[in-house]
């Protein structure tokens, strides 16, 4: 697979797998029923959203003076970096996803959502703003549960090692998988289920030394010099 990027964002060059638009776009699928422009703007937001979460990232680490990379795949986005950070930069750089992406889409779309203003737009805009309201929250809260390989996971390996990170890790993503699908959320339990299987599997790496690959594992391209 190409890891050529096809674009950059302020010097960090970026790639976007196609399955990010396919996987954005099944989960659009269930605002159809409402109109059927809403799944081209929820896979519009999503893409907006992750890139900027990640730039989050990809800035910081340049504030920092490290190259990096992002790739949009599947299950979200991921900032590549060769070189690494000390503990209290390297928990900055974890955070600052979450951070930017509150900052610049939660704040302002969530003073829009459902005020007078909003109720006189088209469909469309409406959209644009609520799906950027609720996604930026609760993407930006759920990347910090101290769940691997989320952010709040790797600030919890950074400051505790990953043998800690790895059982917490296991125990807060089953229950957050349990009480989602028992809260009808079956998207987010089947995901926090599977980062949930993900840690168990690296506990259980840790006898024999083999780190297993996980859908979290991606090429992309190669940081700027």
């Amino acid at each position: 697979m190409s890891t050529r990027p096809h674009f950059s964002v302020a010097g960090i060059p970026v790639r976007v797998e196609p399955v990010f638009f396919v996987l954005a776009g099944l989960l659009g699928l269930r605002y159809a029923e409402v109109d059927v422009i809403l799944v081209p703007v929820w896979i519009g937001v999503t893409f907006v959203s992750i890139l900027v979460h990640e730039l989050g990232h990809g800035l910081a680490l340049k504030a920092f003076g490290h190259p990096s990379s992002i790739v949009l795949h599947g299950f979200g986005g991921v900032t590549l970096s060769r070189r690494r950070l000390g503990k209290a930069r390297s928990v900055m750089v974890s955070l600052a996803g979450s951070v930017v992406a509150l900052a610049l889409l939660w704040a302002p779309a969530s003073v829009l959502d459902g005020s007078d203003w909003f109720w006189e737009k088209d469909v469309w805009l409406r959209g644009v703003i609520h799906f950027t309201a609720f996604a930026n929250l609760w993407w930006s809260l759920a990347n910090l549960l101290p769940i691997r390989p989320l952010d709040g996971g790797s600030v919890v390996t950074e400051l505790f090692g990953s043998p800690v990170a790895r059982r917490v890790s296991l125990v807060v993503a089953g229950g957050a998988g349990v009480w989602a699908i028992a809260n009808e959320q079956p998207y987010a339990g089947i995901f926090a289920l599977y980062l949930a299987w993900l840690s168990y599997q690296e506990i259980q790496a840790e006898r024999t030394g083999h780190q297993p690959r996980s859908a979290f594992d991606v090429d992309g391209p190669a940081p700027p010099h």
